[in-house]
Parts: structure tokens; C-alpha cells; sequence
């Protein structure tokens, strides 16, 4: 098994704190941060609940079309076909895979590594969608 390296939590303050717990549980028990060994940085920021009904290009909000990016799916990670739409209970949260910090306005993210975006059911307690991007 490999190891994963020190992990930073936010939440946006419109997400409550059992929400927050209850997500930081799926991820962990998912072993989201064991896709990409050794990685000595994690940091996870939960974005959003959404609303039943959002398409799912609009549900990563991170980039303007998944159909048309770089952007890939995040096996073992589940992906759903790309004309979904959300199901009741699915919150947004970004997981950066931090290698190093690239400095100044070198990379889009700030770092290299990898950027994932997921989406987690909560009714489900799983990942629902995930997806992947390197950040040079």
C-alpha cells in the first residue's frame, strides 16, 4: 500500500461541518489520495452542494468543457457518461495532488502534480464522477 502525504481540508463556509465530515469519511474510505503514489502534499477543498438536475460539464465548474479538454477520468475512480446529470446529494471537491509548488503564474494551479475534481454522493457514500488533470 503506498503512502499518502500530509492532507489540507477547507470547506466553503456554506457547507456545514457534518457535510464537511461526512465527505473527508468517503474520500478516506474511497483512498482517493492512493490513486497517484507519492505524493507528498494533498489538498482538498470542498466546494459545493448541487443542485439535483446539473449537467455534469457544469457540475466540475473547473473547466469549460470536459468534452473538449485534456481533462480524463480517474480510474479505479468511477466516471459517468459525460451527458449526466446530478442525482440528489452530490457535493463538488477539489483535490489537488500537490508534487511541488511551481512559483509566480508558471501553472493554472499554482503547483505540479495532478488537479481532481470529484463528485461525491453523499446517499451513496461513494465517489460519484472523477476527474483528472496534470498541473504543469
Amino acid at each position: 500500500m503506498s503512502t499518502q502525504g500530509a492532507i489540507e481540508v477547507t470547506a466553503a463556509p456554506d457547507i456545514d461541518p457534518i457535510t464537511a465530515r461526512r465527505v473527508a469519511e468517503i474520500l478516506q474510505h474511497e483512498q482517493v489520495g492512493h490513486v497517484i503514489p507519492g505524493i507528498p502534499l494533498h489538498r482538498v477543498s470542498i466546494e459545493a452542494l448541487l443542485p439535483v438536475g446539473t449537467p455534469l460539464l457544469a457540475a466540475h465548474g473547473h473547466w469549460a468543457s470536459l468534452a473538449e479538454s485534456v481533462v480524463k477520468t480517474m480510474p479505479p475512480l468511477p466516471a459517468q457518461p459525460i451527458d449526466s446529470v446530478l442525482p440528489e446529494g452530490i457535493v463538488r471537491v477539489g483535490y489537488s495532488f500537490v508534487r511541488e509548488p511551481s512559483g509566480g503564474m508558471s501553472s493554472h494551479y499554482g503547483f505540479k502534480g495532478y488537479f481532481a475534481s470529484l463528485l461525491i454522493s453523499l446517499p451513496e457514500r461513494s465517489v460519484w464522477d472523477a476527474r483528472i488533470d496534470e498541473a504543469t
